[in-house]
């Protein structure tokens, strides 16, 4: 009663009007005001139903016969039983199997299941049906009088795996202790099978482990709603509550001494005398630990410019500390600049690649890759000795260097890489790195960063599904000089600094998909003709021009048709070109893109690679068409023949090689841009 007029007092100073008390003394029960008192039965209790005669939570389980029965109801009748902390799990498994061999069926929702099933469903039911699993509310007061110990037990068959846990609560007595100070921490794990150890060194059957004392057992195997009042699940087994030494549990030993021993007999009462020998073989796993912390950096050239750095760093305090320059085998002489060169760079990757491999000698990779020539270099790297030997190129590209692909520093290069050519698909990104690396399986994590990149998740993602293309028409298909039978197309508008905006001419080979690319300030048919004076002045006159019914390109065909002394392309190249050779100027129908697919593939290209390099910064002109340029010299670079990744010295062709041949270009990584201005920037860990 105490506690009924402090909650009524505390709840009225807040204004709030707690009611329907309830207790299991009927004393205290009649004292309650009718007001107050909860309603008669059913009384409940977070949702179930609660005995107040026998002080105990009840849950009823109803499984009614059936004729009739689909998945769906299967479903609902399993769920019609509300048991929140799973006391009704040995009762409800085998109706689980059931559904669960339903679904291995396939069998939709709504389908009336066969009579075989509607006869499994009846018999296991019948065992449960009306049964009422009743616990008690209350352990036991709480005080520090008294010790509590958790219990908890688990087991698995093939199909089901259980577990359950029980609070055992001991009263110490009426006479008055002081608690230890020192916490009890130590947790027990106890098994019934005697742990796999005991099976490992006896040859003889073991009998279980305190025989048909774990309650997950009944978890897993089910009981009928006649046994499971009696069964060990509700009140787990009668040693819990006791002392620990009365505890039937048995500690394996521990095997100690050589190689070979003498195992007692740990079970005197069965006959059976026999001297068993164990072979202990202790196993060493060896792991790699890499000498940088590579999982810190970012990118590729960070981890080698922080690497060159410390080089730097050791050589000078070496150098300064004696008085005199000394050589601690880096292979490179340091001044006392202190600046980095790209030899100490170069220098710095070496050391890296190496402390990738120092854990893979050279016959393992030998043995792995018997068709290949393996070598090892002055400086200790494993490579892989390719047929290009005499062809006029690297000594890296005859030579790639070997990376394991569980190397970290190749999810560097990979994104490296794939970054600084413009975000290039998988192709374009393999042919490029086996120039000078050779990485096992580089196919696989070349797909795993392209499916990680942001960016081109962003920018790749398509609404639709491209129309099917007809048959190549002949200037696409007969042998031809660069630029002969070209396309033509703009692609636009891009923002620059001032709120002003520019374009981008495109012109493409139709038989070696080499790219040109021009800036140009508007679409008039006048900046399309200076672009074109500039296409022709650098690539020569094409025989044939394709591109789609623009109003610029059908004013400057027309223009190109009459030219004349009164248009201001007098005494210009292209006077003489067009005098002399004559362009056939063919226009796609209206309305029909996919006609003009050759380029129009090539101004997704462009334009992705854009997006990706610039972003949503904004440029000047100049430095527009700077980017615009090496964008030209990344795509012209793509392969356009299939590039396996298995057989790095087959070299692929880029349309590049019918311009230039062994033409070498750098690019940079990004535009020299304030962060300030940057609205991608985000400030972030390395």
């Amino acid at each position: 009663m105490e506690n009924y007029k402090d909650s009524k007092k505390y709840f009225q100073e807040i204004h709030m009007n707690l009611r329907d008390f309830l207790s299991s003394d009927s004393i205290v029960n009649h004292s309650i005001p009718d007001n107050d008192r909860t309603k008669p039965d059913p009384y409940k209790l977070l949702g179930l139903n609660y005995n107040i005669k026998t002080d105990s939570i009840e849950i009823e389980v109803n499984f009614p016969q059936v004729t009739s029965l689909t998945k769906r109801k299967v479903i609902s009748l399993i769920h019609s039983v509300f048991d929140p902390i799973g006391i009704t799990v040995p009762l409800l498994v085998k109706h689980k199997l059931f559904l669960r061999n339903l679904f291995v069926n396939n069998l939709k929702w709504d389908d009336i299941l066969q009579p075989g099933f509607i006869s499994e469903w009846n018999s296991i039911s019948m065992s449960i049906d009306g049964t009422v699993v009743s616990i008690p509310r209350h352990i036991g007061p709480s005080s520090l009088t008294n010790e509590s110990e958790l219990w908890v037990f688990a087991d698995a068959s093939k199909l089901v795996y259980a577990c359950c846990a029980y609070i055992s609560h001991r009263e110490l007595g009426e006479s008055s202790r002081l608690v230890s100070g020192k916490a009890h921490s130590i947790v027990y794990i106890v098994s019934d099978s005697k742990v796999a150890l005991s099976w490992i060194i006896s040859t003889r059957s073991l009998p279980i482990f305190v025989r048909n004392q774990n309650p997950a057992d009944v978890g897993t195997r089910g009981c009928s709603g006649k046994d499971i009042a009696s069964s060990l699940w509700l009140n787990g087994p009668t040693w819990c509550s006791q002392t620990c030494d009365r505890w039937p549990l048995k500690e394996v030993h521990q095997i100690e001494g050589s190689d070979t021993c003498e195992l007692q007999d740990e079970y005197p009462d069965e006959q059976l005398e026999r001297n068993m020998y164990v072979h202990i073989t202790n196993t060493v796993e060896t792991r790699v630990v890499s000498e940088f912390p590579i999982k810190k950096f970012s990118t590729f050239i960070k981890l080698i410019r922080v690497v060159a750095n410390m080089l730097l760093f050791v050589k000078l305090c070496v150098s300064k500390g004696i008085k005199r320059k000394v050589d601690i085998k880096l292979g490179i002489r340091v001044d006392d600049s202190a600046n980095i060169t790209s030899e100490l760079m170069d220098r710095a990757e070496i050391i890296i690649i190496i402390s990738e491999t120092l854990h893979i000698s050279i016959d393992e990779v030998k043995e792995r890759f018997k068709d290949r020539v393996i070598i090892k270099d002055k400086d200790g790297l494993i490579r892989y000795r390719s047929r290009m030997q005499n062809a006029d190129v690297t000594y890296d590209f005859k030579n790639p260097i070997f990376i394991p692909g569980i190397s970290p520093i190749v999810n560097l290069i990979l994104r490296d890489n794939h970054i600084k050519y413009g975000h290039c698909g998988k192709q374009h990104l393999i042919a490029i790195v086996s120039q000078k690396y050779w990485i096992p399986g580089i196919s696989r994590l070349i797909t795993a960063i392209l499916k990680s990149c942001v960016i081109c998740k962003r920018v790749n993602s398509l609404s639709f599904r491209y129309p099917a293309t007809g048959s190549l028409p002949p200037d696409r298909v007969v042998k031809a000089n660069p630029f002969q039978n070209s396309g033509i197309d703009l692609l636009g508008p891009f923002d620059l600094k001032e709120n002003n905006k520019a374009y981008i001419c495109l012109f493409t080979c139709l038989v070696t998909r080499a790219v040109h690319l021009e800036c140009v300030e508007n679409l008039s048919a006048s900046a399309f003709l200076k672009a074109l004076q500039r296409f022709i002045a650098r690539r020569g006159v094409p025989s044939i021009i394709r591109s789609d019914q623009g109003s610029n390109f059908i004013l400057a065909e027309y223009i190109l048709s009459k030219i004349n002394d009164k248009y201001h392309f007098q005494n210009t190249p292209v006077k003489g070109f067009i005098e002399n050779e004559k362009i056939k100027w063919i226009f796609n129908p209206p309305s029909s893109p996919w006609m003009g697919g050759v380029w129009e593939r090539l101004v997704q290209s462009v334009k992705r690679a854009y997006i990706k390099m610039i972003g949503r910064k904004k440029l000047s002109f100049i430095e527009m068409n700077t980017i615009i340029i090496n964008i030209e010299a990344i795509l012209n670079s793509r392969p356009i023949t299939h590039v396996d990744p298995n057989d790095i010295s087959a070299v692929p062709i880029r349309p590049i090689d019918f311009i230039s041949q062994r033409l070498k270009f750098s690019l940079p990584s990004f535009i020299s841009i304030e962060e300030e201005t940057d609205p991608d920037y985000v400030i972030c860990p390395i």
